[in-house]
């Protein structure tokens, strides 16, 4: 499950759900009356992401691989968000569930259903080419974007080491018309070939 950590939505998913917007206004209005109070908050974000991971069956929970130090951000909010990745990766032992790092280049540049440069616009994200043309929430489709790149570098890291490729690959999403949990964005092994030849990466 690909996670993006932001300045808008503390946790947002690939599969959807986010944490910490009932937070976000006590952190920037008052976050030195309220310092111990957000702290105390920070840990149960960790909490939520990793059941909310199980609930959608994902064994893995990707992250940018963030440097706090040259964020462009509030040093409140980078404080938090710094703090919040750390219990996120210190947790992961306690849940069974593996934390990898991504580079978080171009993730909330790009669209997650076709790969193209799209058009953010606060917390909203347009692909402006008629044969895509979605609009998605900004952090959901930087998480998606984030979760996409963990599988291809699997598989490439998988095609380098000489193993077989799986016959998918498989990113929790959550398919809002449906209301339902789903395991959705296989990547099917005749798909991601060319890909892989493409780049040779073979």
């Amino acid at each position: 499950m690909g996670v993006d950590l932001g300045i808008r939505q503390l946790i947002a998913t690939s599969a959807y759900y986010g944490w910490g917007d009932s937070l976000l206004d006590t952190i920037k209005n008052d976050f030195e009356g309220s310092k111990r109070f957000i702290c105390e908050q920070i840990p149960k974000g960790s909490i939520w992401l990793y059941n909310w991971s199980i609930e959608n069956d994902a064994n893995v929970i990707v992250l940018e691989n963030l440097n706090f130090s040259t964020m462009k951000a509030d040093k409140n909010m980078v404080f938090v968000l710094k703090n919040l990745w750390d219990y996120i990766r210190k947790d992961s032992h306690k849940y069974g569930i593996r934390v990898e790092l991504v580079s978080p280049q171009y993730t909330s540049q790009i669209c997650s259903n076709c790969g193209r440069k799209g058009i953010r616009d606060t917390d909203e994200f347009r692909c402006p080419y008629n044969n895509c043309h979605i609009t998605e929430n900004a952090d959901v489709n930087g998480a998606k974007n984030v979760g996409a790149r963990y599988i291809f570098e699997k598989a490439f890291s998988d095609i380098r080491q000489g193993k077989k490729l799986w016959d998918s690959y498989y990113l929790a999403v959550f398919r809002k018309t449906l209301s339902i949990r789903i395991l959705d964005a296989q990547l099917e092994r005749s798909k991601l070939e060319p890909l892989l030849n493409k780049y040779n990466l073979t």
